[in-house]
């Protein structure tokens, strides 16, 4: 695996567990586009996924969130590139105890920046059963 590439799951999952905003958001292009799977069609820009991601981490409290990557695939041509994994994210509490789990299919879109692969686009998402609601209808910007 590209050992920069690498370093963006490193990234996520460190600044996650840390609940780092700014390292969090290091990854990330200025121009991002985020299609997240919670309450929002699209997330654009680095601003609107600051705001986005300090939310996140501010609704955690005390709880902490490993992040763990399986299934990484990723392939670049020249300054353009993409990855995608499986992510799991396990809510813990400060003493360890595992409380809530979820995962998510992930893809993110990469761009080759000084040197430093950011990423341009991440889209998330998980299959649905049945019984499992979905915003599903855009809302006009």
């Amino acid at each position: 695996m590209n050992t920069n590439i690498k370093a963006l799951f490193e990234t996520y999952s460190r600044s996650v567990f840390k609940k780092d905003l700014d390292l969090f958001l290091s990854i990330f292009d200025e121009n991002i586009q985020a299609f997240d799977m919670w309450q929002k069609w699209s997330h654009r820009g680095l601003g609107e996924w600051r705001q986005t991601t300090q939310e996140w981490f501010a609704s955690l409290e005390s709880e902490q969130v490993v992040v763990e990557f399986s299934e990484i695939k990723e392939a670049t041509s020249g300054d353009l590139g993409y990855a995608t994994a499986f992510v799991k994210f396990q809510a813990q509490t400060l003493s360890g105890q595992n409380i809530r789990c979820l995962e998510n299919r992930l893809t993110w879109v990469l761009s080759l920046k000084s040197g430093h692969w950011k990423i341009i686009h991440q889209h998330t998402s998980s299959p649905l059963d049945d019984s499992t609601q979905a915003i599903l209808k855009r809302e006009q910007p």
